[in-house]
């Protein structure tokens, strides 16, 4: 598995990768207004953030240079040892065979080696099962319950903040 920075070109095939309104809330709450969203909103989104704080979009590759992955790590606003990860997806036809689990690790050698990152946090809603095994797996832990944390169609999903140190 290889990372490299997101390129424009790859905000089509991330976002082509989510099948459902309620996937695309799982993947990104409600840092977007509405669904689904086209590549440019994904861009500019990318592009602000990158300008106003510690922001690195990470696409994830397989030996043959074909797009696995992609996600987001950032810095909290005061706290420059804690990276926090974000916006996690897998490929959905190459989902359930571990790349997500191999994406994060990698994603954390990198922020390690290369942001001096000492901690790391993220956030996952409750209802995400797979996602939820898969930090637990790779020693994250709920630091803290969100009962009310996101509203979807009149419904509520709790989110946990998890962490790694």
């Amino acid at each position: 598995m290889h990372i490299r920075k997101f390129e424009e070109r790859d905000a089509k095939y991330i976002l082509n990768w989510i099948t459902s309104e309620k996937e695309f809330r799982m993947w990104s709450a409600s840092q977007y207004e509405s669904y689904p969203i086209k590549p440019s909103k994904l861009i500019a989104n990318y592009e602000e953030r990158s300008h106003s704080e510690k922001f690195y979009s990470l696409v994830f590759e397989d030996d043959f240079g074909r797009m696995i992955g992609h996600l987001i790590l950032r810095y909290p606003p005061k706290d420059k040892k804690t990276i926090r990860i974000g916006f996690v997806i897998v490929d959905s036809t190459l989902r359930g065979h571990g790349y997500g689990k191999q994406m994060i690790k990698e994603a954390m050698k990198y922020a390690k080696e290369n942001l001096g990152a000492q901690h790391f946090s993220l956030g996952v809603f409750s209802n995400n099962r797979v996602a939820l095994n898969c930090y637990k797996s790779l020693g994250f832990k709920i630091a803290e319950v969100f009962k009310n944390g996101y509203e979807y169609y009149g419904k509520n999903w709790p989110w946990y903040e998890m962490v790694l140190n």
